[in-house]
């Protein structure tokens, strides 16, 4: 019978506004029931009576199920109520009796069912106040889970990000140029932080030059006219401003979430800025390739900027930062292998191309020459005297004039223009785009200049040398070897001919 009471309670809860009213009155016709009855036992039957008392002993039984651990002492109350009825049957004496018995008897289940009624408020009270309790553990289940689920997607996240890290590091470990580390740059960039607009600039030292180069992710909002709109154009960056200048001096990186509150940098111009966002970074190594007590110095900076405030967080610059380690490594082993291909091309003392390069350069002018008809022009070059200066002076005085010749060539011919060391003392270049005039003016400038050198021996004494120069312009119907050896036959004639002196082919043929 354990169903009976929670039937009951939930009739209490859903009903409990009117609950007492419909005990009372329950109670109530109960017992007037009984009193009435008990007054008509002269004239009705006994049996029938004691039926419809059954009955109601049966509803009243299950009401008392409602009191729980009380319901035996009421339930014993009741019978001995009964019992008193019973004898009242059979005797006039008690059913005078049963009108004390059934008042009181009424007066203990008002006091009682009203203790029910209340113990059931009060539980509903708890119940709610359990409910509102277990929502709200409830909610803070939720919020835990959704908070595990968000951790959870961001480490998924920062996973992902770390794997396409190691992915870019072993494309980078095979790259060996500029245009290649930026294109894998650019990827990075893209694939590390996706949906937000994010650009990125790269600087780094050119140790030849003693400058800083440039190259741009794209054409941006950077303050330089010369630098080029092209992602793989790389230019001369001498603008240096603050942000570099800061990170040159601490040699740490630079997080800007928004350069409107950034308190480092509140006295500057900001509406001269092309970024609201900024995160630069200094990208450490050797900065001399062949001087190994230089190690950890600023070989370059990378930025990653956007035009939005807050784009930038605290988990993008640990990830960018890890990028940007691995394109400082990048990039020292493209100067190294850089280094290396120009001790395999240029000669160690000179600097310039070895014979073998030399050559190739000049079959592939040649063949260009040819296809586009544009003007080419060969020169021998030789030093006067040099084996007699080599053994008046020394092989070290003679290096040195080597070295010197190779100096002024560089310096006085065009960018363009394709110098090497043929053999000895002997140098070679081709001029492009240049006809016969324009190539004997050049080569009479090249004497005259280089005879007014003066090399020291030591500080006591000092030397003037002079060139030699056979020249050729190029024609179609020249090989290479026929070009060189014309050149060579004007040299020849030049140093038959009294030295310190420019012969062309052309001249002499």
């Amino acid at each position: 019978m354990n169903w009976v009471q929670p039937v009951f309670e939930k009739i209490f809860y859903k009903y409990n506004k009117t609950t007492k009213g419909i005990f009372f009155i329950y109670l109530s016709i109960i017992s007037i029931i009984t009193i009435l009855f008990i007054l008509a036992l002269k004239y009705i039957d006994k049996n029938f009576f004691i039926v419809l008392i059954s009955i109601i002993n049966i509803l009243i039984f299950f009401s008392f199920i409602c009191l729980g651990k009380n319901a035996i002492i009421i339930f014993l109350l009741y019978l001995l109520y009964n019992l008193f009825i019973v004898l009242a049957l059979s005797s006039s004496i008690f059913q005078n009796l049963v009108w004390v018995i059934n008042f009181l008897f009424l007066v203990i289940c008002v006091i009682f069912f009203y203790n029910i009624i209340d113990n059931i408020e009060s539980k509903e009270k708890i119940f709610e106040i359990h409910n509102i309790e277990l929502e709200k553990r409830q909610q803070e289940a939720i919020e835990k889970i959704n908070k595990i689920r968000s951790i959870i997607n961001g480490a998924q996240a920062t996973i992902s990000r770390y794997k396409i890290l190691n992915s870019i590091a072993q494309k980078l470990s095979f790259a060996f140029d500029f245009n290649t580390i930026n294109e894998i740059l650019l990827f990075a960039t893209a694939e590390l932080e996706k949906d937000k607009p994010i650009k990125y600039t790269l600087i780094f030292y050119d140790e030849e030059i003693k400058r800083f180069r440039l190259i741009p992710s794209e054409k941006n909002d950077f303050n330089d006219e010369q630098h080029d709109s092209k992602p793989t154009s790389i230019k001369i960056y001498d603008n240096l401003d603050i942000f570099d200048e800061w990170i040159l001096k601490f040699r740490y990186s630079l997080l800007i979430k928004n350069i409107d509150k950034d308190f480092r940098f509140k006295n500057i111009d900001k509406n001269k800025l092309y970024f609201k966002s900024l995160l630069a970074i200094p990208l450490l190594g050797n900065k001399k390739i062949r001087d190994k007590k230089n190690e950890n110095e600023i070989i370059g900076i990378l930025r990653f900027y956007s035009i939005e405030p807050e784009i930038i967080g605290e988990e993008d610059a640990r990830l960018l930062n890890y990028l940007a380690n691995l394109i400082s490594n990048a990039i020292q082993n493209t100067l190294l292998f850089q280094e290396t291909q120009k001790l395999a091309i240029k000669d160690g003392l000179t600097g310039l191309y070895l014979r073998r390069y030399f050559m190739e350069r000049l079959d592939e002018e040649i063949k260009r020459a040819k296809e586009t008809k544009k003007d080419l022009s060969f020169l021998l070059i030789d030093i006067d005297h040099f084996k007699q200066c080599n053994d008046t002076y020394g092989h070290l005085f003679g290096d040195k004039v080597l070295k010197v010749l190779g100096e002024f060539l560089k310096t006085d011919l065009r960018e363009v223009d394709i110098i090497g060391r043929y053999g000895g003392e002997e140098f070679a270049t081709i001029l492009l785009n240049t006809n016969l005039n324009g190539a004997r003016a050049t080569a009479e400038r090249l004497r005259q200049e280089f005879s007014k050198l003066v090399i020291s021996v030591n500080e006591n004494e000092a030397v003037k040398l002079t060139l030699s120069i056979g020249g050729i312009c190029y024609k179609p119907e020249y090989k290479i070897m026929q070009l060189i050896n014309l050149a060579d036959k004007a040299l020849y004639y030049s140093k038959e001919n009294g030295r310190n002196r420019v012969t062309f082919w052309e001249d002499i043929s």
